[in-house]
């Protein structure tokens, strides 16, 4: 088999690998992440209103961190194609195109097939391929750069190097990072072979332009981003080892560096292997401080994969060439275990017949920098699953917005990305990321976001409060949403004391909704997505409004509702003199069970002026006299005793 049949088998397998694993539950190809639409709606609202922004009054340039993917997403809205396919197809080609660049470095023709075949087992390269967003288009620049260095092309090297920088804000450091190389001699090109220092303008005068750019827009000079780069305060030891331990267990194989670093310290690694380690090494470090949350399988250090790929591949060359036998074994079984260990981090963790492997393989993914706000922040496919979850159910909760909600309302989210994209709704960001907080002049990084002082956060007083970003089987409760706040999002790290009965004072001026979700993938589909919940300001006085009538023996329970599509069972009881309560059934027989309701998941709409009836229903024989009849909406699933659980006024009447 020769190198352009190998090389096209490697492609093959990352487009198999891809395909595989960015699915959803149901087995349906899955949208992109729900920050790339962040990018889709700067884009989406440069095309249709003229600004540069996250909406015409809110957010900047630096709504989302990568300009050149803010203008890939302007290119494709404008010719009206879809965003999503494309944006997907654009980062597949930038992937395949990577590896064809990786096989490009070394005169064996099939030792240089190592870098590439690596690529394509990377469930870390092959999520992010599919992910809709800017990393394998800045691994392409990265990897491009290092070719245009080791040829000596010093037109390409600046153009890559700018092109990288206006990709993604931290691959500004590449340039310094390239143009030392040329001060060390064991890094350094021969006499007359590198490339020349005319390469090292193209990147500052495009950080030049759009610094001014950014300025004209009304922004500062520096993204906050930019800005915080070479700012460490909310680094730490044990924070960098755990970045770069969750990045290794989501590659693997970066494992096989330990070849690199043998043959470099006996001084038998190419001068190519050198130059690949050190730029990927420094990279990945400075990449390591910069994390607080990640996308999945670690996607941030994906850009760097090639060249510590390229490192590996110049590393096994040495072993494989090897005179001793039980060398070139060795680089072959650790090439092939490594190999393996990918094909588990890209599977969704099963036990192997008897054999209990699910619990091994989730204690191997789990996360070491902690839980996320909203998920659990899994490593490998659990992690990617999570992530297709949350993109589904935040799309299904845009939808349900824009078809239900005024455009003139305010949501709330941490999670603006596909809510912000779908409902065309003024959305504002939870974190200050995508639109400025309360009190601040200037967006934060979507790197390192830092706190939010949710107090005035709420104060804003947003018509709605998207609170979750998957489906749950419960509701949230008021304690459990403002300890979740406190622990992930919050300034203040109080969960006990004074700052969650402050939040606890806040949340009381919303009500939970439960809410039909559509279909993500078809607005009109029947199929429903399942339930959402939503916190609806109070001001807003939408609640449903129920009244009890009697005539005779018969009872019947009617509501009139102005607001939009909500989900709510029927509470029916009598209550005596005592307080002693009995549950009316939906057959109209009493039970002491508080847990019996008399409708269950009622769909709600808009009434007009006709009351609807709910339940009509026959009270049995007895004395009712002196007692009261108390019908109440609350949420479907609610337990407990909290203002979150009733989804209307308890409506009274007495027998």
């Amino acid at each position: 088999m020769n190198r352009s049949v190998a090389l096209f088998v490697a492609m093959a397998l990352l487009v198999a690998h891809a395909l595989a694993i960015h699915t959803t539950a149901s087995g349906d190809f899955a949208p992109p992440y729900d920050m790339a639409f962040v990018a889709f709606r700067v884009g989406h609202s440069l095309v249709h209103e003229g600004h540069f922004a996250w909406g015409a009054d809110a957010g900047g340039i630096d709504s989302y961190p990568s300009f050149l993917w803010v203008m890939v997403s302007y290119g494709l809205q404008r010719l009206y194609l879809s965003i999503n396919f494309w944006s997907q197809v654009v980062g597949a080609l930038c992937a395949l195109a990577t590896m064809l660049i990786s096989s490009r470095f070394h005169s064996d023709r099939v030792a240089s097939l190592v870098a590439p075949l690596l690529l394509a087992m990377s469930g870390s390269y092959a999520a992010a391929s599919l992910s809709g967003t800017e990393t394998t288009l800045v691994a392409l620049t990265f990897t491009a750069a290092f070719v245009a260095n080791e040829r000596g092309w010093s037109c390409t090297l600046g153009l890559s190097l700018a092109l990288a920088g206006l990709a993604r804000p931290e691959a500004w450091v590449l340039t310094p990072l390239f143009f030392s190389m040329r001060l060390f001699p064991w890094l350094k090109h021969k006499a007359e072979r590198g490339p020349s220092l005319r390469a090292y303008w193209v990147p500052l005068l495009s950080f030049v332009a759009l610094a001014l750019l950014r300025r004209w827009l009304g922004g500062d000079f520096l993204s906050s981003y930019t800005a915080g780069l070479l700012t460490f305060k909310q680094s730490s030891l044990s924070g960098v080892s755990s970045a770069l331990r969750d990045f290794l267990v989501s590659s693997v194989s970066p494992a096989l560096l330990v070849y690199s670093l043998w043959y470099l310290l006996r001084r038998r690694l190419s001068i190519t292997g050198r130059r690949a380690l050190f730029i990927g090494t420094c990279w990945a470090l400075f990449a390591a401080t910069r994390e607080t949350e990640s996308l999945p399988l670690n996607e941030s250090m994906v850009p760097v994969l090639p060249l510590l790929l390229i490192a590996v591949q110049e590393g096994l060359i040495n072993a494989l060439n090897s005179p001793r036998l039980w060398v070139r074994q060795l680089a072959w079984s650790s090439f092939f275990l490594t190999g393996l260990l990918t094909i588990l981090v890209s599977r969704a963790p099963q036990n192997l017949g008897s054999i209990p492997f699910a619990q091994h393989q989730y204690a191997w993914l789990e996360p070491s920098q902690g839980e996320q706000l909203g998920a659990r922040g899994w490593l490998g496919r659990p992690g990617l699953v999570e992530e297709i979850e949350k993109t589904q159910y935040l799309r299904a909760m845009g939808l349900f917005l824009r078809e239900n909600v005024g455009a003139n309302m305010t949501v709330l989210t941490p999670w603006p990305g596909a809510i912000g994209y779908l409902s065309r709704m003024d959305v504002r960001d939870f974190r200050g990321r995508a639109t400025e907080l309360p009190g601040e002049e200037r967006l934060r990084s979507w790197r390192r976001p830092g706190r939010t002082d949710v107090l005035a956060a709420l104060r804003m007083k947003a018509g709605y409060i998207v609170s979750n970003c998957r489906p749950t089987s419960l509701p949230p409760t008021p304690v459990s949403l403002a300890t979740e706040w406190v622990l992930h999002l919050d300034t203040l790290q109080d969960a006990r004391g004074q700052r969650l009965s402050q939040i606890l004072e806040a949340l009381a001026e919303y009500e939970l909704v439960t809410v039909p979700l559509p279909s993500p993938s078809r607005i009109s589909s029947k199929r429903l997505h399942g339930k959402g919940y939503l916190l609806r300001h109070k001001e807003l006085s939408k609640a449903p409004k129920l009244e009890l009538e009697r005539d005779g023996n018969y009872v019947r329970v009617s509501c009139t509702h102005d607001g939009h599509l909500q989900l709510a069972d029927l509470r029916l009881s009598i209550v005596d003199a005592s307080g002693d309560v009995l549950m009316v059934s939906p057959t109209g027989s009493l039970s002491t069970d508080r847990a019996v309701l008399a409708r269950r998941e009622l769909l709600l709409t808009r009434t007009g002026v006709n009351a609807v009836e709910l339940i009509h229903t026959l009270l049995p024989e007895g004395d009712w006299s002196g007692k009261e009849l108390r019908a109440t909406l609350i949420n479907p699933s609610a337990r407990g005793q909290h203002h979150f659980l009733k989804a209307s006024k308890t409506a009274t009447l007495k027998l």
